[in-house]
């Protein structure tokens, strides 16, 4: 082999790479030379001699894998040495390192890969147990033998290294000389190396994971950001690392090798990692008070350099594209460090405030930048979004201050956050005293907050028309929540800033409305002075809102404590000067000012993104003010029972809530053609009919008949897309009616707006020709959507009313099936109305010949949709990037699930299976059900996790419900419903497990009875459970919280099929190497003995198992370990 015609030919092939047309050639070229002899050779002489960028770079890879070689082969075998050899390792490595030039390169890259290989994250697939590589790694980390020395060793490679980058004082070596850090290959490896050892994963140092658990390599989990935070501030290090990790020069070293490092990002990246574990030691690792002292001073310091550099040339930051980056290092370093460092000993280091102050600063200028950083067309420019991102983390700080002060002062049982009350009581820790600093931050922060969102409103003009799906006070529902817990701790001053700001646009809206003139006297105002006003005013609403409610679904809702102590001592004052009863108020008058006649040309400058947050507004403030109950309060504010109370406590509450009603119709009105505002009025009321005491104060108004009027007189000119809501939330609320005939006449109203529709298209007498023209679906899809809502609203109060108005239309809704059967979002409506009917339906109140109808009907519906798809290529109709395929299916599937319900909600399964009459019952139609739709479902419909979810469900319901009548199917249909039993999806395998219990249960007792020809037929499916359950619990990746289904499954396995247990136990302990057989036999043994001879007949309840899953978890802890290879 000619190696200099071989280079050639290789370096010709790298440039073939690079175009196009002749890449192939190329391809081939490389691919012959890789399976040629002698190619090692070639491969040294190209990578001596070349000068070619491409292949130089595949020097640095060479060396990657062969040292990624070295360390598995060492790792391999680790059990073959001697402890002198194993101490080896690190002395070959410091050999290496104490070298120079590129021997140092090695010798760091080495103990890269071996701290790769022996992590818990990295580590090759090389064929070894669990066991093999938790030990390796104890071995590893434990405090003598590698890691930690492999952290000295790097700590001395930088230092050495970051002498090249000190400029010495007396001027001997200037910045022209200095290298740069991107070229340099040791440095870059040495602070990877350090980024590995700080984030390390020590053994002893955290909880337990089932054994055999192997973390994903490559997984794309994103952990939520709190989550992700809480899991990287609970890393420790062994008592072993104190010297190092808390001396003075080291800390210092990282602070200063940041500085040096400027201009390569990746170091600045890695280095900054670094940092943050360090900012974070946990207070265990600190031996004595004058430790804990020495790291915060040298923590604080070193941040507070970095904030000083980060105010260094404010106009040019922008500039720089590596601000972003620091900006957010910076504030994760203090969130790091004030969030670890308990609050009573980081108030006795006397630069705290100072610090505190400084990072007050720093929060106050984050938010600042996200309003100044403009582009020439008024766009945030990309620095805005890292310095949102850095205001969030420093945002998280003052929340936790705050409320950990509060814990102190008034210690919560339920707190989240781990305080030690009697150490503070020790020390000088003054809690008031820090609370009044922490105020003063607080209403700065949220003063600067809301100028800043007003601020931003001014560029409203520029952002898009369409706000999306997601609104804002779901996007930043975090962020104004935490910035409602600082303002309330200044509560005064941040509502009375609020109210002021609110009044201001009120002022101004109200001039032009009036006049037509803006404040400043323009007669010509611009749309984007109109904009910026909108944007500003739902900003305020928006932070008003959260200042003034707590987030939840909870059914009661309480004043937050800190306003409703505020306003107590105001009670004397008048509710006219409470600032809890005023901003609401204002807010209010604004909705009333918005709420105009559509013909006016004042209605054209209304905001529907406006009307929407003030809905938004009246829907998360009332559940908590209106017609306030002062039984939940042991103390309560007369100003909020006067302004917003019952009648009975000669409250307004109902003459508000009657101008809700008002201003509601009035709104419908002006915005018939905007979907949002109507859809978030439609929410708000039916968050009213959730809240007795709203719901009854509707129901007691005189104005609310004309509200349902109202509604279903409209019907024609709303949107379509409110339909079912709108009829859903009525429903709801006129079905709460004490009087029986008042809530019959409501009834009758609705109902004949919903006939009316549904009549409209199907008696035209063209309609055999004519149903599929626009105007005709439109009607009936309406009606469905309205049919749907009222199914979906139906309770114990109504339920005969609507099951005898939808019944009237059954055999119409067949007919519509059939019709439409090729368009499939008309037949996705009818399925959903059965689905949610049949959900919502009582039928134990219904008589026996009701409940006939309704399941003749349904088993029709099954027998139509079978009829018009048997034969069709599913997979082929559907949609390219339809988000939910496969969705009729997946309504069908439900819809049987919930008719299995049904027959427990009232009826008993057993009454049906005696059923001797012919009358049609549940289990008849569920079977004749899934007989018509698993010819429909094919392997590839099952990879969807909705449509799987929902068909191993029903499945399971099956098996659950009806064991004995799985005789009676056919071998294909049976043997379909097991095999769908047998999947990896984590949801689905819970039901599966839940599906497999009662059928092994069913099997034992039938056993039991002697009956074993009842249940012979399913012994080959309980015997391929019971391996795949063993399989997964003992081979495969398992989650730790699928162990109490799991354990219920195989105790219920094991009594059913012992003897083919006791095989399967043989097979596996046979397949093992001889020296852990006796092992594996002693834990069978005694998983076997806890195992019952019987289990209960009916359910296997938690507590019939719980000896059992007990033995199981330390059986897996035991064997799972030797079992599992990686």
């Amino acid at each position: 082999m000619d190696l200099s015609v071989v280079h050639r030919q290789i370096e010709e092939a790298c440039n073939d790479m690079q175009v196009p047309a002749t890449r192939l050639a190329g391809e081939q070229v490389l691919l012959s030379f890789k399976q040629a002899s002698g190619n090692l050779e070639a491969c040294k002489y190209i990578l001596v001699d070349s000068k070619m960028c491409m292949i130089l770079s595949l020097a640095n890879y060479a060396r990657e894998q062969l040292l990624h070689a070295i360390s598995v082969v060492t790792k391999r075998s680790l059990d073959d040495y001697y402890d002198e050899e194993k101490q080896a390792i690190l002395a070959q490595v410091q050999e290496l390192v104490s070298s120079t030039g590129y021997s140092q390169q090695i010798g760091i890259g080495l103990a890269n890969a071996l701290t790769d290989e022996f992590s818990t994250t990295k580590s090759s697939n090389v064929g070894v147990t669990w066991n093999f590589h938790k030990k390796s790694k104890d071995f590893f980390e434990a405090s003598a033998n590698i890691l930690l020395p492999f952290f000295e060793i790097v700590l001395r490679v930088l230092h050495q290294q970051l002498q090249l980058y000190t400029v010495k004082e007396n001027g001997t070596e200037t910045n022209s000389h200095r290298p740069d850090p991107r070229n340099d290959t040791l440095l870059a490896i040495a602070v990877a190396l350090a980024e590995k050892i700080l984030t390390w994963d020590f053994s002893n140092l955290n909880d337990t994971v089932l054994a055999g658990t192997f973390i994903l390599e490559g997984s794309d989990t994103i952990l939520p950001e709190d989550e992700l935070f809480l899991t990287a501030k609970t890393r420790a290090f062994p008592p072993q690392w104190r010297n190092i990790l808390l001396n003075s020069d080291v800390l210092q070293m990282f602070f200063t090798l940041l500085k040096a490092v400027q201009e390569s990002e990746m170091l600045m990246h890695r280095t900054r990692q670094c940092l943050i574990q360090l900012s974070g030691l946990r207070v265990e690792i600190f031996e004595n008070e004058a430790q804990i002292k020495e790291y915060m001073s040298i923590i604080i310091r070193g941040i507070m350099t970095f904030i000083n550099d980060l105010s260094v040339d404010l106009p040019e930051r922008s500039a720089s594209h590596e601000y972003g980056p620091r900006l957010l290092g910076v504030t994760q370093m203090i969130r790091r460090f004030l969030c670890t460092i308990p609050l009573d000993i980081l108030c006795s280091n006397s630069e705290i405030y100072s610090f505190l102050q400084e990072v007050a600063q720093l929060t106050a200028i984050c938010l600042r930048e996200t309003s100044t950083d403009k582009d020439g067309l008024g766009y945030l420019v990309e620095e805005s979004t890292w310095s949102m991102e850095a205001f969030d983390e420093l945002l998280a700080i003052w929340v936790k201050l705050v409320q950990d002060v509060q814990n102190y002062i008034n210690p919560n049982p339920y707190s989240t956050h781990e305080i030690d009350i009697t150490r503070a009581q020790m020390s000088s820790f003054n809690p008031e005293g820090i609370m009044g600093f922490l105020a003063e931050a607080s209403y700065h922060i949220t003063a600067t907050y809301i100028d800043t969102r007003i601020e931003i409103a001014k560029f409203a003009i520029f952002e898009e028309d369409d706000y999306g799906e997601y609104k804002d006070w779901d996007t930043y529902g975090d962020q104004l929540m935490s910035i409602a817990i600082l303002g309330r701790v200044v509560g005064q001053k941040t509502l009375e800033r609020l109210q002021g700001l609110l009044h201001e646009r009120f002022s101004r809206l109200k001039t032009f409305f009036n006049t037509g003139v803006a404040v400043d006297g323009s007669s010509i105002v611009s749309y984007n002075y109109l904009s910026s006003l909108h944007e500003a005013t739902h900003w305020l609403i928006l932070i008003s809102g959260f200042m003034l409610t707590d987030s939840g679904e909870s059914e009661t809702l309480l004043v937050p404590d800190a306003l409703m102590q505020l306003s107590i001592p105001q009670s004397n004052l008048g509710k006219n000067r409470d600032q809890v009863v005023m901003l609401p108020k204002i807010i209010i008058e604004i909705l009333e000012l918005f709420s105009l006649d559509s013909s006016t040309v004042e209605a054209s400058h209304c905001s529907p993104r406006v009307a929407e947050t003030l809905f938004w507004f009246l829907e998360r403030w009332a559940k908590t003010y209106l017609l306030i109950d002062e039984s939940y309060y042991s103390s309560m504010s007369q100003n909020l029972v006067a302004a917003f109370g019952k009648p009975t406590s000669q409250g307004e509450g109902i003459r508000i809530l009657e101008l809700i009603i008002e201003l509601t119709k009035r709104n419908f009105v002006l915005w018939n053609a905007d979907v949002d505002p109507l859809l978030q009025i439609v929410r708000m009321l039916n968050s009213f009919a959730k809240e007795s005491a709203l719901r009854n104060g509707l129901l007691q108004s005189e104005k609310f008949i004309s509200l349902i009027t109202f509604f279903t007189d409209n019907l024609n000119t709303l949107p379509e897309v409110i339909h079912n809501i709108l009829i859903q939330t009525i429903t709801i609320i006129t079905s709460g009616e004490s009087n029986p005939d008042l809530r019959l006449n409501y009834f009758k109203i609705i109902a004949q707006a919903i006939e009316k529709r549904l009549i409209n298209a199907l008696q035209r007498p063209d309609f055999d020709q004519k149903y599929q023209q626009a105007d005709v679906m439109t009607d009936v899809m309406n009606a469905l959507e309205m049919f749907d809502g009222l199914a979906l609203a139906s309770s114990i109060s109504n339920n005969a009313m609507v099951f005898s108005f939808c019944a009237k239309y059954f055999e119409s809704f067949v007919r519509i099936l059939q019709y439409y059967q090729n368009c499939p979002e008309v037949v996705i409506l009818v399925l959903r109305f059965f689905k949610s009917f049949v959900g919502h339906i009582e039928f134990s109140q219904l008589a026996t010949e009701q409940n006939q109808l309704a399941y003749k009907t349904i088993g029709e519906i099954f027998k139509v949709y079978s009829e018009a798809n048997l034969g069709k290529n599913l997979s082929k109709l559907i949609e390219e990037g339809n988000e939910e395929p496969y969705s009729d299916i997946s309504i069908l599937l439900s819809l049987l699930s919930e008719l299995i319900a049904t027959d427990f909600r009232g009826f008993f399964e057993s009454d049906s299976a005696q059923d001797t009459s012919g009358n049609l019952n549940v289990p008849n139609i569920v079977f004749y059900g899934i007989n018509q739709l698993v010819p429909l479902i094919n392997q590839e419909m099952l990879k969807i996790p909705r449509l799987c979810s929902g068909y191993i469900r029903l499945v399971s319901n099956i098996i659950e419900s009806y064991p004995h009548r799985l005789i009676n199917l056919s071998a294909e249909l049976l043997n379909s419903l097991m095999a769908s039993l047998d999947t990896p999806i984590y949801d689905v395998a819970r039901q599966g497990y839940q599906a497999i219990t009662p059928l092994a249960l069913f099997a034992h007792n039938e056993e039991r009875k002697k009956d074993i020809l009842a249940v012979q037929h399913l012994y080959p499916f309980l015997d391929k459970f019971l391996q795949i359950v063993f399989k997964c619990l003992l081979f495969k990746d398992f989650e730790a919280n699928l162990i109490d289904p799991a354990a219920e499954s195989l105790v219920a396995l094991i009594c059913a099929r012992r003897n083919s247990y006791n095989s399967l136990v043989s097979s596996i302990i046979a397949q093992q190497a001889p020296d852990t057989r006796n092992h594996l036999q002693e834990a069978f043994y005694n998983l076997s003995i806890s195992v019952t001879e019987t289990l209960p007949e009916s359910v296997l309840r938690p507590r019939d198992v719980s000896g059992f899953r007990e033995v199981l978890f330390r059986f897996l802890m035991d064997v799972r370990g030797f079992l599992r290879i990686k």
